[in-house]
């Protein structure tokens, strides 16, 4: 019975995202909005996630070339229950820009690919799916400039201005966000703003870090910085790092304090340490400066306290040979349509604090979990980098969380733990994601005293909503974004698994416990409707007069809609166009028309009885009857609403329960009925559950 009700239900979640789908498919349609639905031949590339060990099956992915196209895709998702992601290059860890979840409205911003400049002397203009290896390019075709952000071409602008954006500059010029001056962005009700400090400064504030939960940003106004005319690229070498656990740790000590050292060491270097399943230990890095500086002070340094090196290669270059070295062999010229570059990973990430680094035990124990456990892998492999963030003279440390929504701005280091699986396409290997997470555990629990973080751009789907936005943002950051998703996003349209909001008090779903503690009766639904609600122990009874007047509110409100619009109630309003009415009703389709014919015959009905429908017919004598209809008096229609009442719980007395069937027997008293707590919580929980899915 249980397994029937189940599937049932199943059933019906289904049949209702179906219908959203169906519903979600013509709002779109009749706003002539390009999108691209499961089963078309486009749909599987425009689909498919980057990380291919994450895949979603979105409902609908718009391809907008316009912000009005946006904009009305954000107003049909709303109407139709859909939840909204924005895709600019895809390129999330955990998939979010495919949803996080399959059912999602996806709306591709590839198309929004300019780069001009802007009225700001020293600014440009860039839509949110300009690819980064391209704005390097057109910038340093501009004379010369550029902007801080990451090693990888193919990364969207959209995903990685609003999450941090670190690169091998960001000491020196700052995150990506932080040049962000203004960001064009269509809010959850369609609206569209330009925001910056000075007009819609809480969104401004919000979209650097966390504008995946309130709105698409289309268009980013950057400051740019002249590119240095030349620079220092580094690369070396150490395979000699992993002969013992004591070499491990005294070089990551050496290099944790050489990173701390100012009489050295300034916001001009940038650098990160290598390592991976082949025991490589590399440092590659750049230094803005010339080459008698870097050779004659700063790699005397740092190449002090460490092993002699394997192999080195140092070179003085300009910006974009820089960036094309830091690629990887990845071209920096990205297509604008069809980029087809995927992987099959795991990742996991900390932040260091400045003030409490790591220490050399901890180390230690991170060399030997590596040791013990790497031989065993299987069917992958693993990488990790240890960035630089903070230290001397650091930008990204420069700036606190009153200037954007980003918390990681009291780093030393970010390590980034990443597995990756033989082959883009096979199952991955629980066994290596399980590893990924001791590397992780290996530091982290070594020291429970240090308040680690984690990276808002390598996002982890392992994490729970309530673990991501502690470790993200932090209680005071995070709880300023949900105060802001409340006003902004109360529904909750742009989501994803670890979306501001997500798990917490925002639509009064999650909270059912606090709620009934501040007040027994608040779940009761005549509550405050007839003065206080009859409580007992263990939950709530509603006293049949209650009962009446909830009702007859509900009453109240349809005649209202009826008022408002003639053809709400016709079966068809809405499904196939605006609703074609006529004096009995309204006209649809065949099926509907079917439909109609019992409202004909009813009508039929009132010619002989003009109170045959009124609903106090025949109780207190006769109705007082008016042409178009009749008039009950206030006593007659609670006299109705009595008897209907009093037909229904004489078959079930437990009918009006709202527990009712849920945890067997309702436990009823002669006035009504009280549900359990356990009744009661079922209940919420059903419907949360349903709303969720």
């Amino acid at each position: 019975m249980v397994l029937i009700s189940g599937l049932v239900l199943t059933l019906g979640l289904l049949a209702e995202l179906a219908h959203a789908d169906s519903n979600a498919q013509i709002c779109l349609a009749k706003k002539n909005v390009p999108a691209i639905y499961p089963g078309s031949s486009a749909f599987v590339q425009a689909a498919e996630t980057y990380n291919l060990r994450l895949q979603y099956t979105p409902a609908v992915v718009v391809n907008a070339t316009t912000i009005q196209h946006i904009s009305d895709a954000i107003v049909c998702a709303d109407q139709n229950g859909l939840k909204v992601q924005a895709k600019s290059g895809g390129h999330s860890y955990a998939s979010f820009s495919s949803g996080g979840k399959d059912g999602s409205m996806i709306i591709n911003l590839e198309n929004f690919n300019d780069i001009s400049k802007s009225q700001n002397p020293s600014g440009v203009a860039v839509g949110a799916g300009v690819r980064v290896g391209n704005l390097a390019l057109k910038l340093w075709e501009m004379g010369d400039l550029a902007v801080p952000h990451g090693t990888c071409p193919g990364i969207g602008v959209g995903g990685h201005f609003t999450h941090g954006g670190f690169g091998h500059t960001s000491r020196y010029w700052g995150l990506a966000l932080d040049s962000v001056l203004a960001v064009d962005v269509v809010l959850p009700n369609g609206s569209y703003i330009t925001a910056d400090d000075k007009h819609y400064a809480d969104i401004f504030w919000a979209a650097r870090g966390a504008a995946d939960s309130f709105g698409i940003a289309t268009t980013f106004y950057l400051t740019t910085f002249n590119a240095p005319p030349s620079l220092v690229q580094f690369y070396y070498s150490f395979p000699i790092v992993w002969d013992n656990e004591t070499i491990f740790a005294d070089s990551l000590m050496h290099i944790q304090g050489f990173s701390q050292n100012a009489s050295v060491v300034d916001s001009r270097l940038g650098f990160e340490i290598y390592i991976d399943s082949t025991y490589a230990f590399n440092i590659v890095g750049t230094f803005i400066g010339d080459m008698n500086e870097w050779t004659q002070k700063i790699s005397l340094e740092l190449l002090r306290g460490l092993p002699d090196f394997l192999e080195q290669n140092v070179t003085s270059m300009n910006y974009i040979e820089s960036l094309i070295s830091l690629a990887d062999g990845e071209s920096l010229q990205q297509p604008l349509h069809g980029y087809n570059l995927h992987e099959n990973f795991f990742t996991k990430s900390i932040t260091v604090p400045e003030n409490s680094p790591v220490l050399h035990s901890t180390w230690m124990n991170y060399y030997n979990y590596i040791k013990n456990n790497t031989i065993g892998l299987q069917n992958g492999k693993w990488f990790s980098t240890i960035g630089l963030s903070g230290g001397p003279g650091s930008s990204v440390n420069g700036r606190n969380t009153t200037f954007a929504a980003y918390s990681d701005r009291s780093s030393l280091f970010v390590l980034q733990h990443n597995g990756i699986a033989a082959s883009p396409t096979q199952s991955f290997p629980s066994s290596l994601q399980g590893f990924i997470q001791g590397m992780n555990d290996a530091i982290v629990k070594a020291q429970p005293e240090t308040d680690f973080g984690a990276s808002l751009v390598s996002a982890d789907p392992s994490l729970s909503p309530e673990e991501a936005h502690e470790l993200y943002y932090g209680k005071e950051v995070y709880a300023r974004l949900l105060e802001l998703k409340k006003e902004v996003d109360p529904k909750i349209i742009f989501w994803n698994p670890q979306a501001i909001g997500v798990g917490a008090d925002i639509n009064g779903y999650t909270t059912l416990n606090r709620r009934i503690e501040e007040d027994p009766c608040v779940e009761c639904p005549c509550d405050s409707l007839n003065g206080p609600c009859q409580c007992v122990p263990n939950g709530c009874c509603c006293t049949k007069a209650e009962r009446i007047a909830m009702e007859w509110n509900a009453l109240e409100r349809r005649a209202e809609a009826l008022q408002a619009d003639p053809c709400v109630e016709c079966p068809c309003d809405g499904l196939n166009g605006p609703c074609t009415c006529v004096a009995n009703g309204c006209c649809c389709t065949k099926a509907e028309l079917q439909a109609m014919e019992a409202l004909d015959r009813r009508t039929e009905q009132t010619q002989e009885d003009p109170c045959i429908e009124c609903p106090c017919d025949g109780l207190n004598g006769p109705c007082s009857c008016v042409p178009n209809g009749c008039c009950c008096t206030r006593a007659e229609e609670l006299a109705a609403e009595k008897a209907a009442m009093e037909k229904r719980t004489k078959e079930d007395p437990c009918v009006e329960c709202p527990c009712d069937s849920l945890n067997g027997p309702c436990q009823c008293v002669p006035n009504g009925c009280c549900c359990t707590r356990a009744e009661e919580l079922a209940f919420e929980n059903a419907k949360e559950k349903r709303m969720e899915e």
